[in-house]
Formats: C-alpha cells, sequence, structure tokens
C-alpha cells in the first residue's frame, strides 16, 4: 500500500528532527518519492508524527488468562494509543519461562495482532526466585528481557546471577522493587487515606529498600539493572543518586505515578488499587520531577487488564492494576508538554528513544528506508475517557470521564494502518 502523509510537523527524538515535511509510505517502508499514486492520502496539517510508541510494560494475559486479554484485543488497545511495539510481562498460564511460550506470543501478534509483542520470559522458572531459566534458549526464541514481574527477585544472590547470565546474552533484566513481607496483605499505601478506609497500608519502604539493594548491586558488579513502575519519593531519591555515581540503571514509571496521589482511591476504589500503590503528594511530585529531568527516562503503562469481577466492591480483595494502552500518551501530554512545559521530543523520547535503547533495537526513527512505524497525534481533538469504547477487554481504569486535550489519529505498524480514529471516537 501506498501512503503520502502531507505538511506534517514530524517530532523524531532519534534524529533530533522537529520539522514539517511529508512523509511517504510504500511497502511498508519510509521513501523519498512513491512508484506511483497514492492509495491513500492524508492531510497532516493538523497532526503532528512520532515514531510508534515502545511501552516497556505491558500485561496482556495470552496464554492462559484470556478473558481477562488476549494478544489480539491487548495490541489492538495499543495500537489505539500509538504504540507499535509492547512488551509483555510472563506472568500468564503457564509462565512465560520456556522458549515455545515466547514464540507463541511473537507469532500471533505477527499473524493476528496489530503491534508488535516483545516477550520479557520469567528470570526464575516459574517465577519462584530459586533457580534462574534459560537465557540462552529465551533469547534464541525472540524474548526480549528477563523479570519475575509481579513478584521481586527476593534472594539477592539469585538476583546477582540473574545480572550476569542476562548480560552474557544482552537480555535486560527488569524488576519489580518491592519487599514481600512488607508488601503482602496491603491494600494501598499506608497512611492517614487508608486508615480511614479500614485498609491495610503498605509503606513506602517496601519499594525503596529493594531500589537499594538493586542499584548497589548493579554498582558493585557493574552490571545493567532496570527498575519498573517507580512510586516514591526516596526511589527517586536513590535513583538520582546512583546516576550520580554512574550507576548502569534505568527506571520507568506510570502516568498514574505522576497523575494521581492516593486521594483517588477514596472516589475510584478498586479502579485505583494497583501495586506499587498510589502515594502521596510528595511522592506524585518526585516523579513528576524525575520524569521531566530524565532521572526517570521511560514512562511505560503497567497495563493490567482485568474481569469486573475480578475488581469487584472489596477493594481489600481486588485485583491489582488499571488499564493503560490507549490514553498513556494523551494523559503525558496534557500533564508533561502542555502543563508543566517538558520539551515535545523529550516527552516523545519518553516513549519511544529510550525504551528502544534499553531493549538494543536500534535506529526505530522516521528515517528513509526504515519500516513505517509511526503514529499521528492530533493535538486538537479532544476526547473523553470511556471504558465502555476501549479496545481492551478491560474496564479498569481510575480516568474514566476524564478528557484529554488530544488523541491519537492513526498508528501505523510496518507500513500498515493499524488504527484510524473514527467519527465513534471523535
Amino acid at each position: 500500500m501506498k501512503i503520502a502523509i502531507h505538511d506534517v510537523r514530524v517530532v523524531d527524538p532519534f534524529q533530533s528532527l522537529d520539522q514539517v515535511q511529508d512523509l511517504l509510505i510504500e511497502d511498508g517502508l519510509f521513501v523519498e518519492r512513491l512508484s506511483g499514486p497514492a492509495d491513500k492520502e492524508i492531510s497532516g496539517q493538523t497532526l503532528l508524527a512520532f515514531p510508534g510508541f515502545i511501552d516497556v510494560h505491558t500485561h496482556l494475559r495470552d496464554p492462559g488468562q484470556t478473558y481477562k486479554e488476549d494478544i489480539v484485543s491487548g495490541t489492538k488497545a495499543a495500537s489505539k494509543g500509538g504504540f507499535v511495539l509492547v512488551c509483555a510481562m510472563p506472568n500468564t498460564t503457564p509462565i512465560c519461562d520456556q522458549p515455545e511460550i515466547v514464540r507463541y506470543m511473537i507469532e500471533k501478534a505477527e499473524g493476528e495482532g496489530f503491534a508488535q509483542v516483545l516477550p520479557i520470559a520469567a528470570a526464575t522458572m516459574g517465577e519462584k526466585g530459586q533457580s534462574l531459566s534459560s537465557y540462552a534458549e529465551l533469547k534464541a526464541a525472540g524474548a526480549g528481557g528477563v523479570t519475575d514481574d509481579g513478584r521481586p527477585i527476593a534472594n539477592a544472590d539469585i538476583l546477582l546471577q540473574c545480572l550476569q547470565e542476562a548480560s552474557k546474552y544482552q537480555l535486560p533484566v527488569i524488576d519489580h522493587p518491592e519487599d514481600s513481607d512488607l508488601a503482602r496483605g496491603k491494600a494501598m499505601n499506608a497512611g492517614p487515606v487508608a486508615e480511614a478506609l479500614g485498609l491495610k497500608g503498605m509503606p513506602r519502604a517496601a519499594e525503596s529498600i529493594c531500589v537499594a539493594r538493586d542499584i548497589l548491586l548493579a554498582m558493585e558488579y557493574n552490571l545493567p539493572i532496570h527498575l519498573c513502575h517507580l512510586s516514591c519519593k526516596e526511589s527517586v531519591d536513590l535513583l538520582r543518586w546512583a546516576k550520580q555515581q554512574g550507576a548502569p540503571v534505568t527506571a520507568d514509571t506510570c502516568p498514574h505515578y505522576f497523575l494521581l496521589t492516593e486521594e483517588a482511591v477514596k472516589s475510584q476504589g478498586a479502579n485505583a488499587k494497583m501495586y506499587p500503590p498510589l502515594r502521596r503528594e510528595e511522592d506524585r511530585s518526585a516523579i513528576l520531577d524525575a520524569v521531566k529531568e530524565g532521572t526517570i527516562e521511560m514512562i511505560s503503562t503497567d497495563h493490567a487488564p482485568h474481569s469486573q469481577e475480578e475488581k469487584g466492591s472489596d477493594i481489600a480483595l481486588a485485583k491489582n492494576g488499571i488499564v493503560g494502552l490507549e490514553h498513556a500518551f494523551a494523559l503525558s501530554y496534557d500533564c508533561l508538554y502542555l502543563q508543566e512545559g517538558l520539551d515535545l521530543s523529550a516527552l516523545v523520547a519518553r516513549f519511544t528513544q529510550a525504551p528502544a535503547e534499553l531493549l538494543s533495537l536500534g535506529d526505530r526513527s522516521l528515517r528513509l528506508g526504515n519500516p513505517a512505524n509511526l503514529c499521528l497525534f492530533d493535538p486538537h481533538k479532544s476526547e473523553i475517557i470511556d471504558p465502555d469504547t476501549f479496545a481492551s477487554k478491560a474496564r479498569n481504569t481510575p480516568f474514566a470521564g476524564r478528557t484529554t486535550t488530544g488523541s491519537i489519529a492513526y498508528t501505523f505498524w510496518k507500513g500498515k494502518i493499524t488504527y484510524e480514529r473514527t467519527s465513534t471516537h471523535d
């Protein structure tokens, strides 16, 4: 298919590019000129063109939990949010610790999906934290990294073995920093809000203790580690110090951690329950500052779909997590660019360049000859977040009813239109 996008503002952090130009696509690639008339022409005068987004932290629930989400519905939700690649966490059923499960995810996405799926395999067998998975086999099958996300690697010696083995195969290690003993059975952040709601609260130290441990291991052995979904001030302080020391540590956070506080649990109930939990205002502010300054380089979604029954009405018993793929960028654009003044290219880099570097994906720019993986964002078309319109199977979000200033107009994966906003989304 030949596609011409005319007079669009291209913001491409890979090339340090911000200019108005045409983008031409043929045979799935960016080309200098089309071989014939375009099959589709798009006026880009009111749009912004970005490299396709990469989510380093997505739960697709496939295989085994497909009543919540599957690779088709999950990648469709991803495409609606401008994502062309999502990293699928391994806490599926069975756990993704075998090469055949890695291959299943990749092949299903290639055959039926709306975005690329890069499986992040289990760091330890069964995510039990006892013995390492076969990193050589997982890498050969196409795994993009290792993690026991959903569970921390509690034993520091096992984590060290994981870092050492993963480095042999250039697999990033993504750790879920949480002290299980401090976190177990806790429904939200510890403090007055939890007490008022009659809920057991998780202290911030449950996260920051493990952040400190992970940083010190990375520094001691000069082995890289990535810390996922950071949520609290102490974690930011530790990370900032580590970077000043030159430690090989990277991190991501999610829009809900710089947009919401624990107060959201009062009004949103279980739809505002997640691990790590929403914290206090000082934590939200610290996370926001860290993203703005680049101490936290990446914004992920931690897209965590659940059925309505699993969320239920009892916060203490409800599953953790919210869906995030469809509106992560629009929410971040409103907060970080429009309100906080973060440079637009820097914002886009949090969703593109930094994840690509972590995953060693190479050049994902809009350069001539590259695969046409991009999204077109309409900064003038507001959208009300309505769970009834979600492409995801799940509806668990604390952002229902919020209006975003802009919205994704098109997403292209390998030159194919995988999402096009229609009147039903206007």
